[in-house]
């Protein structure tokens, strides 16, 4: 009977133990895991800033490249006119030449 009490108590005990043990390892994982979501969020957040620096960086180049594409189209526009409109003096130019040519 005796040899039995003390196995059970030391049944019980190994179990105390084992249940100690099994809580300070799932502590040691929670510690773990907020550590590495606090990790991940300062890498992120370090991330968001980068890319809104340079995104902020990028904003007043990209317009400058849209005003400058305005004004190139808009030139383009003129020179097309222009040409347009040598074109239609020259045929007139040319209509007078001939006109000219016939009459001598």
């Amino acid at each position: 009977m005796k040899i039995f009490k003390a196995n059970m108590r030391r049944t019980c005990e190994i179990e105390r133990i084992a249940a100690e043990e099994e809580k300070n390892i799932q502590e040691r994982r929670r510690v773990q895991m907020n550590q590495f979501a606090n990790s991940f969020e300062m890498a992120v957040g370090d991330i968001v800033k980068t890319v809104s620096a340079a995104s902020t960086e990028l904003e007043a180049p990209a317009a400058t490249l849209s005003s400058t594409a305005q004004r190139s189209q808009d030139i383009a526009r003129d020179v097309a006119s222009a040409a347009d409109a040598t074109s239609s003096n020259v045929q007139s130019v040319a209509s007078a030449t001939e006109e000219l040519s016939s009459m001598r």
